[in-house]
C-alpha cells in the first residue's frame, strides 16, 4: 500500500488569523489617508472574494489567494517599494509572535504531531520569519523536510522533485489554503491537493474544507481513526 506525504503550507494552514491586517497597512505608510485608502481596497477585495457564487480567486485578472497576497497587490498598488514591504512584513510578523495575536487551533496541532506518516513544512516565508511561527505553534522539529523562500507557485515542482527523492513510492498530498500557490500549482505538476478556502464556500477543488477545524476533522478520520 503506498504510504501518503503531507506537505503543509504555514500562513492559513497552520494557523489563520486577519487580526495584522492593520499593523501591516500601518507599517507600509505613514500617511493616514493612504492607510484608509489601503484598508479600503482590502475590505473590497475580501468582500467580492466572499459572495457566495465566488469561483475564481482573481481581482483585476490578478490571482490573489490569500489574505497576505491581497495586501502584496494592493502595496504594489500603492508604489511601495519591495524594500519597504519587506521590512514592513518582517515587523507585522515580529509582532504577532511577540504580542501572542495568532489563535492556535490546539486540535490541529496536536493531530499534525501525532500523524504517523511523513510531514514536510513548505512556505513561501522566508526563514528568519517562519521559524519563530513554527516555535510559536509548538511544531519544531515535527515535520521531516523544511522548505523555506518556497517562491509558490513557480518553483513547487522543482520543490515536489526534490520531495519525491526523499520519500520514494509516497503519494505526496499538498495542503493549502492559497488556491493558485498550493492547489492549481500542485495540480500542474501531478499531485493531490486539499484546499483549504477561508473566502467562502464554493468547492473550487474535488477536496475542500473551509475552516482549520474541518482540517483537523479530515485528516483524524483519514489517517488517524482505525
Amino acid at each position: 500500500m503506498t504510504s501518503d506525504v503531507l506537505v503543509f503550507d504555514m500562513d492559513g494552514t497552520l494557523y489563520y488569523s486577519e487580526d495584522f491586517i492593520d499593523t501591516y497597512i500601518n507599517n507600509l505608510t505613514v500617511v493616514e489617508s493612504k492607510r484608509a485608502e489601503m484598508l479600503e481596497d482590502y475590505k473590497q477585495i475580501a468582500e467580492q472574494f466572499s459572495m457566495p457564487d465566488q469561483k475564481e480567486l482573481l481581482y483585476k485578472e490578478k490571482a490573489l489567494g490569500d489574505v497576505w497576497q491581497i495586501l502584496f497587490y494592493i502595496a504594489d498598488k500603492y508604489n511601495i517599494s519591495e524594500e519597504d514591504n519587506h521590512q514592513a512584513f518582517l515587523k507585522t510578523r515580529e509582532k504577532m509572535i511577540n504580542n501572542q495575536e495568532i489563535s492556535i487551533n490546539f486540535e490541529l496541532i496536536n493531530t499534525i504531531k501525532n500523524l504517523k506518516l511523513p510531514k514536510v513544512l513548505m512556505t513561501n516565508s522566508p526563514e528568519v520569519s517562519a521559524t519563530p511561527f513554527i516555535d510559536y505553534l509548538n511544531l519544531n522539529g515535527d515535520f521531516d523536510m523544511y522548505i523555506f523562500d518556497a517562491k509558490k507557485p513557480v518553483e513547487l515542482r522543482n520543490h515536489i522533485e526534490e520531495i519525491a527523492k526523499k520519500f520514494p513510492g509516497h503519494n505526496i498530498i499538498k495542503i493549502g489554503d492559497n488556491y493558485h500557490n498550493d492547489i492549481q500549482a500542485s495540480v500542474d505538476s501531478g499531485i493531490d491537493s486539499i484546499h483549504i478556502n477561508h473566502f467562502n464556500q464554493q468547492t473550487v477543488h474535488n477536496i475542500t474544507v473551509y475552516n482549520l477545524d474541518q482540517l483537523n476533522d479530515y485528516l483524524v478520520e483519514k489517517y488517524m481513526e482505525v
